[in-house]
């Protein structure tokens, strides 16, 4: 045996050769294809928007600012009280970083602030803030992935969630 191993020597470390060379190129090809997900994980965290809800002290209006890093486009909102929805599409120009909204600036079909609430006015957003109420916000990033942010009102605290939509 150690004959045969001596006399093909050559022959052995040729096939160790070719094994190390076929395994360098399959680890080649993990780490490039890792660095291209890790790339594009971290470019589309770095752009995610992030529409929230804020009311300015002078005035008593009610805003949506991106708070994010990344344009808020394709915006859709909807309010939600008991079983009463009203979906609202604008074809309004997206929202860049820092960029606001004025809810009231949202049209609403005549009569829908007295189906939501008998004491609103038109000019008053009152339906995202009583108790039973919800006011969905969904948008897209430029990538076109969907996200929402979702205000309640719970024991008199406005609570929001932000999740990607479905």
């Amino acid at each position: 045996m150690i004959c045969w191993l001596r006399d093909n020597s050559n022959l052995i470390q040729a096939i160790i050769a070719i094994f190390q060379l076929v395994l360098a190129a399959i680890t080649l090809a993990v780490l490039i294809r890792y660095a291209y997900d890790t790339k594009t994980i971290a470019k589309e965290t770095t752009r995610v928007p992030f529409l929230s809800l804020f009311q300015k002290p002078q005035g008593g209006n009610w805003f949506l600012r991106n708070d994010g890093h990344g344009a808020a486009v394709n915006i859709r909102t909807q309010w939600i009280r008991q079983k009463l929805t009203y979906d609202a599409w604008k074809a309004w120009n997206p929202l860049g970083v820092g960029d606001e909204l004025r809810l009231i600036d949202i049209e609403l079909p005549d009569g829908f602030e007295k189906q939501m609430n008998p004491w609103a006015a038109k000019t008053d957003p009152v339906p995202v803030f009583l108790e039973d109420s919800e006011f969905n916000v969904i948008y897209e990033s430029l990538s076109g992935t969907r996200y929402r942010s979702r205000f309640r009102k719970v024991n008199g605290e406005l609570h929001t969630e932000f999740s990607k939509a479905d």
